[in-house]
């Protein structure tokens, strides 16, 4: 019995040892993490894609789960303190509204006395949008909406619907489309009328989208006031050189977009002109205000890109 009462003295005096000394290696470990947003927002308004502040959770081992936040402003963030194991990670994007628009998931083995480093690359929540298009025009002819997008490198027709005349005479059509890139385009029958360019809008999960077109008769074409409210990311910029010049006189018209490698589709008063580089060259024989007005594709990631800007032309030649 005293044999047995001086071996478990003994090795209590030995685990206590180990668990004391200094020298050994501690039992908890830590993560820091380093959080990269690619969120960014073509439509204004609707929901904002603008980060405010990021929704952290953490789960790991023996159910040590806990929460934090941090701002937009500061994606970098340490936790020490923690049990070695695995820790599931989860990083929430939340708006100015705590909307949660983003979210990225990961998990990393915590090892005694070091703290791992984690990068965390935070996407939009997919889903769907819904986008509806009114038309205020002349009841001359059947309006189809036409909705594209780049599709195995090419911009292409992704959904039409055909427009239905309302009690007040305009027309609509509405579309539940997934996050994207896309244009809208209009085609009538017969084609009686001058119609607007393509524009260029994005779709996030959630979004209620009204689009307005107002068009009125004017000696069998359109004089067309685009009320949109679409804002594109990236930026495409239309630069004219010179903004104006008399008739039969050559105007440049420069298109610059962020980063992206573009191809390109010019419009010269709602009418397509075949050309495909990034600078229009064109002259005009009629004097007054001209709109010019150009769609970008990136093939490679889909992004879909619009402006438009205005010349004029005077009657000196």
């Amino acid at each position: 019995m005293k044999k047995l009462i001086l071996l478990i003295t003994i090795m209590l005096i030995f685990f206590t040892a180990i668990s004391c000394n200094s020298n050994n290696t501690p039992s908890v470990g830590g993560i820091k993490i380093s959080i990269n947003d690619g969120i960014s927002r073509g439509i204004e308004p609707n929901i904002s894609l603008a980060v405010v502040r990021y929704s952290l959770s953490f789960a790991g081992p023996d159910g040590q789960n806990f929460g934090d936040y941090i701002s937009a402003g500061n994606t970098s963030y340490t936790k020490t303190d923690l049990l070695p194991g695995e820790w599931r990670i989860k990083a929430v994007a939340l708006n100015e509204s705590d909307q949660e628009i983003g979210i990225c998931e990961t998990s990393v083995i915590v090892t005694p006395g070091e703290t791992k480093t984690v990068s965390m690359n935070v996407e939009e929540f997919a889903g769907y949008g819904t986008f509806t298009v009114n038309l205020t025009a002349p009841p001359s002819a059947e309006y189809t909406a036409v909705i594209s997008k780049v599709t195995d490198g090419s911009l292409t027709v992704h959904t039409s619907e055909n427009m239905v005349v309302q009690e007040n005479g305009s027309y609509t059509a509405s579309f539940s489309l997934m996050n994207g890139y896309y244009t809208l385009s209009f085609t009538n029958a017969p084609p009686a009328v001058s119609l607007p360019a393509p524009v260029a809008f994005r779709i996030v999960k959630g979004d209620t989208l009204i689009v307005s077109f107002l068009a009125e008769s004017n000696d069998g074409g359109f004089n067309i006031t685009i009320n949109d409210n679409i804002v594109s990311t990236p930026v495409l910029t239309l630069t004219a050189s010179p903004d104006t010049a008399g008739k039969g006189g050559t105007i440049s018209v420069n298109a610059s977009a962020d980063e992206g490698t573009y191809a390109y589709q010019w419009y010269v008063d709602g009418r397509y002109n075949n050309n495909l580089s990034n600078t229009l060259q064109v002259s005009f024989t009629e004097a007054g205000s001209h709109e010019v007005s150009c769609i970008a594709a990136d093939s490679s990631t889909g992004i879909i890109i619009s402006a438009k800007t205005t010349v004029t032309v005077t009657e000196e030649e």
